[in-house]
């Protein structure tokens, strides 16, 4: 898939498909194993931090005493909608397609949910540690 960027008042910005990164599913690994929180977003109001209400709810099935192995590469494998990153000894698997419907399925995972989706929306998983 190509890269393509878009300019902004911070500069060029960069839009990629992050399942070779190897960065990538190390974030992705210590999320879903550790259960790591999603970052707040803030915006600055006449020099203070205001911070930006989620409008989607990441939770993590992780425990904070989870061990995260070592990820150098990053190879994905994409079918029927699913990617899976296999990235030493840790297999990951990212939905291209969210079944809204569909209770999650797995023991490592990763889920989301907004406003107008109360059901949890698997959104990745560790499939192989």
């Amino acid at each position: 898939m190509p890269d393509w960027h878009y300019g902004s008042f911070l500069g060029k910005r960069w839009v990629y498909d992050a399942a070779g990164d190897r960065v990538y599913a190390s974030a992705l690994a210590a999320t879903i194993l550790t259960g790591q929180p999603q970052a707040d977003q803030s915006f600055e109001v006449d020099g203070r931090l205001e911070l930006i209400p989620e409008s989607v709810h990441l939770q993590s099935t992780g425990t904070p005493e989870t061990s995260i192995p070592i990820i150098c590469s990053a190879v994905p494998d994409i079918v029927d909608g699913v990617t899976t990153i296999h990235a030493g000894e840790v297999d990951l698997s990212v939905s291209r397609v969210l079944d809204l419907i569909s209770e999650p399925f797995g023991q490592r995972l990763l889920t989301a949910t907004w406003d107008e989706q109360t059901i949890p929306v698997q959104l990745a998983s560790v499939v192989r540690v």
